[in-house]
């Protein structure tokens, strides 16, 4: 953990190019052999919901829990729309194509006000398309959409908030 919270930072510092994806597959430990299929930009909500914690040892807390992302994705250019990424967490391509995926690697993100940057492998694909190849997706450049820190109690039990988020998304294939 100290090595991973030492190494971005100083990453960081010494490598002003880091927000390309191709310099964080060393960083989230991309397999060998992948290659960069398309890389898109995602503005939209993280949706949270209050619930009561599982934890023993605080009785009758609550915290806001992860839900979904509901965003709309951008080409290169951050103008043209693309797809949307929603709950799954799925991907979809303007030309039919999409993917599921499922977390296995996460590093805090350098903003330290953003979600996690992350390391998805792909679990599901449908139609034929632009992401139909795709094995990896990262998440980086993250600006925004972590959990309020207030405002979830028993007045708001089940009630959800959505917290703007920016990221984006490298999809990989072999």
């Amino acid at each position: 953990m100290l090595l991973r919270n030492t190494l971005l930072p100083l990453a960081l510092i010494l490598s002003p190019q880091l927000a390309v994806a191709d310099n964080l597959t060393d960083l989230l430990k991309m397999p060998q052999g992948s290659n960069l299929i398309k890389t898109v930009h995602a503005e939209g909500v993280q949706i949270y919901q209050c619930s009561q914690t599982l934890a023993p040892q605080v009785p009758g807390a609550y915290e806001w829990k992860w839900q979904a992302p509901e965003a709309i994705l951008f080409d290169d250019d951050q103008k043209t729309e693309v797809g949307s990424h929603g709950a799954g967490p799925t991907w979809k391509y303007k030309d039919g194509s999409s993917v599921k995926a499922k977390m296995v690697q996460q590093i805090d993100s350098p903003d330290t006000n953003a979600v996690p940057w992350l390391l998805l492998a792909t679990t599901e694909y449908n139609g034929v398309g632009v992401l139909s190849g795709t094995q990896f997706i990262l998440r980086f450049n993250t600006q925004g959409g972590l959990a309020p820190t207030t405002g979830c109690n028993t007045n708001h039990l089940g009630s959800e908030t959505k917290v703007p988020y920016h990221a984006d998304y490298s999809f990989y294939g072999k």
